[in-house]
């Protein structure tokens, strides 16, 4: 049974982005997951870097034009498909008043009533601000326009205004998905206290029943969850001269309260109680991280990475390992937080906050071992040349142990991959850009997080310089050696190729069709077996 992921808004893609990460390490081993990103904002930053870090995961897996084969126990052992629906709203057609002009009656009578139910709802200005960056906090809006907006994407493709093969738009190939798969699980992404996320989730699983219904499919035996992200950033108020100019903007200091009126909503709401079975709540207790200056949307909001979005990630990750009976008029809400340390002034995190004390371990093991191979391949074969840093280790360490060839496709992409999930080196300036997994460190403000903490160094030496067999906390696999390390050989690297040439014959490579999978099980089992 496929999984279905829905991740709504800006919020949504950053966790998203956490998701598809934990594919990348194998927390999702032997699944297929169909994920649909939905965003008003085409061009919106967030969305544009998710949906890159899937295009290089799924470049990792291609085989024959297809995104791969699901494997277990490897790296990238899931296989993610990628749908999206984006509604569009362009000038001139942008705004509400805009649209509903479009869609006016023939009858005098409907028009004039529907042109007072309009004003009765939604003052001038939110009839008339730009649509083009979503719906900025106008959640009355956003869910109205969102739920017709899904329904209307079938009917145009029915009518034949749908795109791509066979005429179909990549919702119109979700929801039929959706619709041949008994006892599906679905699970939303998103927030409560924005614009987008906001909008969607309460209206979501309504507007994809009703629109199957235009397609003829039956969604039946649906098991819906969501987050129910609250506020954990912030950003400046506008000042009068961009509210004089942009008329509707979200403000960071309503947020809190935006939170408690949807919770509110989600508490009381008959409907949304039958359409999810399960709600996760996520709260943040420190002070909101601040982003600075207000945007509206575009190429421009790029948010780095947040602990809650990882937690976000894990409550998708949790809803589907859990049982699939359930009782359709039961909903079960499930809540996340973390602990502070014993001076009460620091959060703490352990890999257990994240998943749970009984599957800690696997968390650990999978996230060391991923996080050490992206700092062997950037310490070790990352040259100001060179694109192609894996490639470069599976001609130093296979010697004829696979057969095969790693394209410099597959190795590009693995290789931009690790620049998205932790950090790359600028060797010309010596700098470190930091990706996903720093952002997360660095969003915690606690004391450490996970690994030692020369591990996530920003300093260009001192990160190059670190024995990354030994980022967990009290376990070591690289034992120092002052002899190689007199003649400049890491002891991490030494000690990793060869429990891999030791290992070679032991790895079972059996429905792994692809040279570079079978490269990175190999590596997989051989860090199994440093790191237990």
């Amino acid at each position: 049974m496929a999984k279905y992921l829905i991740a709504v808004g800006g919020t949504g893609m950053r966790c998203l982005e956490s998701f598809v990460h934990l594919c990348a390490i194998g927390m999702m081993d032997n699944e297929e997951i169909n994920v649909l990103i939905i965003d008003t904002d085409f061009a919106g930053g967030n969305k544009n870097q998710t949906t890159n870090l899937i295009d290089a995961y799924r470049k990792v897996k291609s085989i024959n034009g297809t995104n791969g084969t699901p494997l277990k126990d490897s790296f990238f052992s899931a296989v993610i498909n990628l749908y999206k629906f984006i509604p569009t709203y362009k000038s001139p057609t942008n705004t509400f008043n805009r649209i509903r002009t479009q869609n006016k009656s023939t009858n005098a009578t409907v028009n004039a009533q529907n042109d007072d139910l309009a004003d009765l709802f939604f003052e001038d200005d939110t009839q008339d601000f730009d649509l083009e960056h979503g719906y900025r906090a106008q959640t009355h809006l956003g869910s109205y326009l969102m739920y017709n907006d899904i329904i209307d994407e079938i009917k145009n493709t029915q009518r034949g205004d749908g795109i791509g093969a066979n005429n179909k738009d990549d919702l119109t190939a979700f929801i039929e998905l959706l619709g041949i798969d008994s006892d599906a699980k679905v699970f939303i992404l998103g927030s409560i206290f924005g614009g987008t996320g906001a909008s969607s989730i309460p209206v979501i699983p309504q507007a994809l029943r009703e629109a199957s219904k235009v397609l003829g499919v039956a969604l039946t035996d649906i098991k819906f969850g969501s987050t129910l992200l609250s506020e954990y950033f912030t950003f400046n108020n506008p000042d009068d001269g961009k509210m004089s100019k942009d008329k509707i903007i979200a403000k960071a200091n309503a947020f809190r309260l935006n939170s408690q009126a949807a919770l509110m909503y989600y508490n009381n709401s008959h409907t949304v109680k039958e359409d999810y079975q399960y709600f996760y709540m996520i709260g943040w207790p420190e002070t909101a991280i601040d982003y600075g200056e207000v945007v509206t949307g575009g190429s421009g909001q790029l948010n780095p990475a947040h602990v809650v979005e990882l937690t976000s990630a894990f409550a998708a990750y949790h809803f589907f390992d859990s049982d699939n009976n359930y009782d359709k008029k039961i909903h079960e809400w499930q809540f996340r937080t973390f602990e502070r340390d014993s001076t009460g002034n620091n959060l703490k995190f352990d890999f257990a906050d994240f998943i749970g004390d009984a599957k800690a371990d696997k968390f650990k093991l999978k996230l060391a071992a991923f996080f050490s191979m992206n700092l062997m391949l950037n310490n070790e074969f990352y040259k100001i040349d060179s694109k192609k840093a894996f490639l470069e280790f599976y001609n130093v360490i296979n010697q004829g142990r696979i057969t095969g060839d790693v394209t410099s496709e597959e190795s590009e992409a693995l290789d931009n991959y690790i620049k998205y999930f932790s950090f790359y080196y600028n060797h010309l300036d010596e700098n470190v850009h930091t990706g996903w997994l720093f952002q997360v460190r660095k969003s915690t403000n606690a004391a450490s997080f996970l690994f030692e903490e020369e591990s996530f160094s920003e300093n260009y030496k001192q990160l190059k310089g670190i024995e990354w067999g030994n980022i967990l906390p009290k376990h070591h696999f690289a034992k120092p050696n002052f002899a190689e390390r007199a003649i400049g050989r890491r002891v991490s690297f030494n000690t990793f190729t060869e429990a891999m040439k030791n290992n070679s014959g032991k790895v079972n490579f059996v429905s792994i069709a692809k040279t570079n999978e079978k490269l990175l099980k190999w590596m997989y089992e051989t860090y199994k077996e440093l790191f237990k």
